[in-house]
């Protein structure tokens, strides 16, 4: 969890000091740790797009077609 502290505070390059993270609540510090982490793996973000697409693809194939 510090480690994640870090990362927002080295993110927010000033704009955060280490008591303001510290305290935030819990889902707005889970909110911007997730943001972070979006902006630092957009090849990752982009691969499991394409995967859930992909499910859902064959989600869709697998259904039975009705007569129309």
């Amino acid at each position: 969890m510090h480690e994640q502290l870090f990362d927002l505070i080295w993110a927010g390059e000033g704009r955060w000091d280490w008591d303001t993270v510290y305290n935030l609540p819990i889902h707005i510090k889970r909110l911007w740790i997730k943001r972070y982490n979006e902006r630092q793996n957009p090849e990752a973000n982009t691969r499991n797009e394409q995967q859930q697409a992909e499910q859902l693809r064959d989600k869709f194939a697998k259904m039975p077609k009705f007569p129309g």
